[in-house]
Order: C-alpha cells, then sequence, then structure tokens
C-alpha cells in the first residue's frame, strides 16, 4: 500500500427502509470500485450502514445515494 492509498471505515444512519432501498445502495456501490465492503443493518432503528474501502470520499458517496433516494448521515466514530 503506497502513501496515497489509505483504508477507511464509515458508518451512516441511513434512511433504507425495504428491499428497493438496498438494492439501490447495492447499485451505487458496485460501480464504486473502491469499496471494498458494505452492510446494512436493518435490525438497528437507524438502519445503519458501514463501509469499508480505500480512499472513501463521504460527501461522494452521500450525493450518489440521494440521487438513488437513499438519504445517509455520517455517524460519530
Amino acid at each position: 500500500m503506497n502513501s496515497t492509498t489509505e483504508k477507511n471505515c464509515f458508518v451512516f444512519s441511513t434512511s433504507v427502509q425495504d428491499e428497493k432501498d438496498l438494492e439501490s445502495v447495492a447499485s451505487v456501490f458496485k460501480r464504486t470500485s473502491n469499496i471494498t465492503d458494505w452492510s446494512v443493518d436493518l435490525e438497528n432503528w437507524e438502519k445503519v450502514l458501514r463501509v469499508e474501502g480505500l480512499n472513501i470520499n463521504p460527501p461522494v458517496l452521500t450525493k450518489r445515494l440521494r440521487e438513488k433516494g437513499v438519504f445517509i448521515r455520517r455517524m460519530p466514530t
């Protein structure tokens, strides 16, 4: 790993409610090659999204998901 590559993990609360929303999230992450793993905890009332990858840019993820109708808010770590 070189100095310009940084592994990240971010946690967001989301507006995910159903399978359609999960498909929207998946469609965004399939087009985002630097995302190595992600999950949504549907049991949690905040529908927590955890995203892992290299050089992740949270504002870009927020914009791409919003375009699909899924709203996220970064949670404090």
